[in-house]
């Protein structure tokens, strides 16, 4: 929670629901007039915005992880983004009170909220598309910045652009702690989806195990594709946060594969690799050349050649 003074801006307080509600267009007008020291057709729209989102996000309901609603909050952001413009010292004006409020929001899920859900497909799905968000609040405001000398006046923009290139960093980094109970899971399913760790083990030789097709369609189907599916539809798209995301999937499956089940037939892996190998290349052509994907290659080959070992154990 930042230290900074409280504000005494109507804007920032959590004053009651109809307190918050929008004022007329003339009195924003007269209030820019007043005290705005940038042109009023951009401080009045950036204003009455401001006062949509926290309206938005201060709701008990309001959560990042329902599509809905973070759709609504991102066509917040994008309508501010377009009043503003590409001045930074007008951005550290308009857009700072409504970065704050959100990376607060952004704090009070992480804390609060997301820890009260189970590690399903579509809270990762969700995760994902946070950090997208993310990417791209840091992707715009880094555009206004570039090029601007960091002056007192630009510096709160900086600061609150710093800050949420952290909440995006730390995403980034807990992907995997996100990421290993969904993948373990997904092995320990019962026997009646045929996803169990001795179903994966017992693979045969030149028979494609029932257990291995459903884990890597699960895999495929309920988290890569759809995290694929929201990277491919953001203009411009993140093609980064798609590698890391992939890439720290790949390796908590080889992590887990060699933990949980240990008996795993070559065959079986092998299909598992393929199946994962013949996503990335369908899905994108910047996916192919990933790290995990070579070392998901190596890890095969080691299993190929460890197999009789195994197998005598």
């Amino acid at each position: 929670m930042s230290n900074s003074a409280p504000t005494t801006s109507a804007l920032e307080t959590h004053d009651s629901p109809n307190e918050r509600d929008l004022l007329p267009k003339a009195s924003w007008t007269m209030l820019a007039d007043l005290c705005s020291p940038i042109p009023t057709d951009i401080y009045v729209p950036c204003m009455q915005l401001h006062a949509q989102l926290v309206a938005a996000i201060s709701k008990p309901t309001a959560s990042l992880l329902d599509v809905h609603q973070r759709d609504w909050i991102e066509s917040i952001i994008k309508d501010l983004f377009n009043a503003t413009g590409n001045c930074a010292r007008t951005a550290s004006l308009t857009l700072v009170p409504s970065l704050r409020a959100l990376l607060q929001f952004f704090l009070k899920q992480e804390q609060a909220i997301w820890p009260q859900h189970s590690i399903k497909a579509d809270f990762m799905v969700s995760s994902a598309a946070v950090m997208i968000l993310l990417w791209h609040i840091t992707s715009h405001v880094e555009h206004i910045l570039h090029g601007n000398p960091s002056t007192p006046s630009v510096q709160p923009l900086e600061q609150v652009h710093a800050n949420m290139k952290l909440r995006l960093a730390f995403l980034i980094d807990v992907w995997p702690n996100l990421v290993s109970p969904f993948v373990g899971d997904m092995l320990k399913e019962p026997a009646s989806r045929n996803a169990t760790i001795a179903g994966i083990s017992r693979g045969k030789t030149g028979h494609l195990n029932s257990a291995a097709t459903t884990f890597s369609n699960r895999l495929v189907h309920e988290l890569l594709d759809p995290i694929a599916h929201l990277v491919k539809k953001q203009t411009p798209r993140p093609p980064f946060l798609l590698k890391l995301v992939i890439d720290k999937t790949v390796d908590v499956t080889i992590e887990h594969i060699t933990t949980t089940a240990p008996g795993t037939s070559s065959d079986t892996l092998d299909h598992i690799a393929s199946h994962i190998k013949a996503w990335v290349h369908e899905t994108s052509h910047e996916l192919r050349d990933l790290p995990s994907l070579k070392r998901l290659e190596r890890f095969t080959q080691d299993w190929k050649r460890q197999a009789p070992v195994v197998a005598k154990a």
